[in-house]
């Protein structure tokens, strides 16, 4: 129960970003940002991911983060929803996670 508690205690960062381009491409690009991204392999270069194109969601596992991703259609094309959460030693890095991710989306899907 205590694992439990922690785990709901630790930070999360959300971004949730409108895309212009199908949800299909948009998982495609999403997947190769978290695959091949340099900024992203920085916080930990060992995480591993998991994508299921059916769904269109995925994650990534690490010793420093762990990430969920979902798209969904959306009236102007997809909305790409990213849910970080971050161990409590890295709490203050909330806001530099947050404006990194929102840039890396802006580029990787318009």
């Amino acid at each position: 129960m205590v694992i439990s508690f922690y785990f709901l205690c630790m930070p999360k960062v959300k971004v949730s970003h409108i895309s212009s381009k199908s949800p299909e491409e948009c998982f495609t690009k999403i997947q190769k940002l978290f695959e091949n991204d340099k900024d992203i392999r920085k916080l930990d270069s060992n995480f591993t991911c998991d994508f299921d194109e059916d769904n269109l969601c995925g994650s990534a596992d690490s010793k420093q983060f762990k990430a969920k991703m979902d798209i969904s259609d959306h009236s102007e094309g997809a909305e790409v929803n990213l849910v970080i959460t971050l161990p409590m030693h890295l709490a203050l890095a909330k806001g530099m996670v947050k404006t990194m991710l929102t840039k890396k989306l802006e580029k990787y899907v318009g």
